[in-house]
């Protein structure tokens, strides 16, 4: 069992670090096509502190609990934010090529499922007596909203303005947005475990 745990600490530490490197490449994306960064700073500062308490929080025994607290703060973020913002974009299915009416479909299931998952989430504790079922079920949908997130960014790859200039780097704003959700996602796990208390 302690292997198995182990295994979900290592899991999320190299999807954060994935995380990490795709946001700054992202923001060099944006800035080699003249585009500005955007609140880039902002996201890499808070980004840089949570992914350090956590990263630090799963390895330091003593700093255990500031480890659970940043991981519990990053999966809330992520999957709140996925909630709010990715459902939105099924209006923008009906503009654009077929591609772009792909990757608006497929954001608008990922905030779907992300919505699925939040509700599951408050109500795996509003229920304690079937609370791990409910979270099981929860955890499964924030998968199927990595799993779609995946898909948006390898498509992303293949965009452009529609005179050939590429949106390459776009693709990796989605897939950095991934890895943290699938990320925090283990590390939720790893903090939440009894046995890791």
């Amino acid at each position: 069992m302690k292997t198995f745990f182990e295994g979900k600490k290592l899991i999320s530490v190299v999807l954060l670090a994935v995380a990490y490197l795709f946001l700054i490449i992202f923001a060099i994306g944006l800035k080699a096509n003249n585009n500005g960064v955007g609140n880039f700073w902002v996201t890499f500062v808070i980004w840089t502190i949570l992914f350090s308490g956590a990263i630090t929080g799963m390895y330091v025994p003593l700093m255990k609990k500031l480890g659970k607290a940043c991981l519990i703060g990053l999966f809330a973020y992520s999957v709140i934010s996925a909630s709010i913002e990715y459902p939105g974009y099924f209006a923008g299915a009906g503009y654009g090529d077929g591609l772009y009416k792909a990757i608006a479909i497929l954001m608008g299931i990922a905030g779907i499922l992300a919505i699925f998952a939040l509700v599951g989430y408050v109500l795996s504790f509003a229920i304690p007596v079937v609370g791990k079922i409910i979270m099981l079920v929860a955890d499964f949908l924030v998968l199927g909203t990595c799993l779609f997130l995946f898909i948006v960014g390898v498509l992303a790859l293949f965009t452009n303005d529609g005179n050939g200039h590429s949106y390459w780097y776009t693709s990796f704003n989605y897939l950095s947005f991934c890895a943290l959700l699938g990320g925090s996602l283990f590390g939720f796990v790893w903090a939440r475990d009894p046995l890791n208390a």
